[in-house]
């Protein structure tokens, strides 16, 4: 217990991948939460295009937070969870690396509750294709997405409950309903965990499942965004809250900067949508084969429970696709799921588990290369290489000086 802290004390990078061999110790699971908390204290801020920048700008002059269920009530907020934090964190800290902090520590939390079932449920020994698995089921929801604050946080929180809610503890069924408090568009999450509640069996059917993730694939391709949203303005809503809520996530997504139409920005945006369709491809396929596979009735009380859950979760994110550009992060919610079900499978249903590591590796390609380009860019160099009481006490009085709202 004692050593791992110290290797995290001296160098806490590497005492991070140390602790993905096994985050099931309690040392292990410390460090692993302990550096989500730290990366979002590292943030510098100066990648100006991300949330993190015009949030942490805001905290830092927000000196008398208003009351966040106010400012909620009254429409001025479309969520709750950004406000909360600064609600209560503001009469002690101006500092938005201290706020950053306790929004790393917060989704380090739900992330290590969520990716820990994967090392629990996974059957056989430890390989290269174990850790391979494991890098693809982090950088999925990884912690570079926790500079986005709301989405993937409320998102875990999301799938920790149900996955709880499905082992049998009902409660957590309160869990997967409030995430849209977080994020106000993780109401679609919570329609497809009521769908699952309610109408989750007859997904069994594989005459049905099959054909509805088809559909589900074929409508995600069809932009109806506009047709929502001017049904939307047919409805002529007169709850200010309410409306502020609907529109602040079918309207078209806006940056903190405007960003000038550059060749690097355009390749960008070519390789993000190529692969984004590659990701929908190997949602799609993936479960088609397992679904396929798979005899229901063999299976164990959860792990079909689960695999209910994945598969109407899939069709949910992948027709909420056809609606929003941003309902890509719904697919990244069903891949979770599908990962933490996978290692489940594997001896159930005799699947070659090397061929499906790789397969996921390129069907997450861009997950994984967003990780590894985007975490350096959003911290001070010295996280991978410095003690942790330098890089906190770099941090203490921190101020951002250059972004203006």
């Amino acid at each position: 217990m004692i050593l791992p802290i110290l290797f995290f004390i001296f160098f806490p990078f590497f005492a991070f991948v140390y602790s993905l061999s096994d985050i099931r110790k309690p040392a292990l699971a410390f460090i692993f939460i302990a550096f989500y908390a730290l990366f979002g204290y590292c943030n510098h801020f100066e990648l100006i295009s991300a949330d993190i920048a015009r949030i942490g700008y805001k905290f830092q002059t927000a000196y008398n937070a208003s009351n966040a269920f106010d400012l909620y009530n009254e429409g001025d907020r479309p969520d709750l969870y950004s406000s909360l934090l600064f609600y209560y964190l503001s009469p002690f800290t101006s500092n938005p690396k201290i706020l950053c902090a306790f929004i790393g520590l917060i989704y380090g939390v739900l992330s290590y509750a969520v990716f820990v079932n994967v090392y629990k449920f996974w059957p056989t020994t430890r390989s290269f294709g174990f850790y391979l698995y494991v890098l693809i089921v982090i950088s999925n929801i990884s912690l570079v997405h926790m500079t986005g604050v709301r989405f993937y946080t409320g998102g875990l929180l999301f799938l920790l409950s149900a996955i709880n809610f499905i082992k049998g503890k009902r409660l957590w069924a309160i869990g997967a309903l409030i995430p849209c408090f977080i994020h106000f568009s993780l109401i679609v999450a919570s329609g497809a965990f009521v769908v699952y509640v309610f109408l989750g069996k007859i997904f069994k059917i594989k005459n049905l499942s099959i054909p509805l993730l088809i559909i589900a694939f074929v409508v995600s391709f069809i932009n109806l965004g506009q047709f929502a949203q001017g049904y939307i303005d047919m409805l002529d809503i007169d709850n200010e809250a309410l409306e502020v809520k609907i529109n602040a996530y079918t309207s078209p997504e806006t940056s903190a900067i405007q960003h000038e139409q550059t060749a690097y920005r355009a390749a960008n945006i070519l390789f993000t949508t190529i692969f984004n369709i590659i990701s929908k491809i190997g949602l799609t396929l993936s479960l088609l084969i397992l679904i396929y596979k798979t005899n229901f009735k063999t299976l164990s009380a959860f792990t079909r429970n689960l695999f209910l859950f994945t598969i109407i979760l899939s069709i949910t994110a992948l027709f909420s696709m056809a609606l929003t550009d941003t309902a890509m992060r719904f697919v990244n919610l069903a891949w979770c799921s599908l990962f933490v079900l996978f290692p489940l499978l594997i001896n159930r249903l005799q699947l070659n588990a090397k061929q499906w590591i790789y397969s996921f590796a390129f069907f997450n390609f861009y997950s994984i290369a967003y990780l590894f380009f985007n975490a350096p860019r959003m911290v001070t160099p010295d996280l991978w290489y410095a003690p942790l009481p330098l890089l906190i006490y770099e941090g203490l009085n921190f101020r951002i000086t250059w972004f203006v709202i």
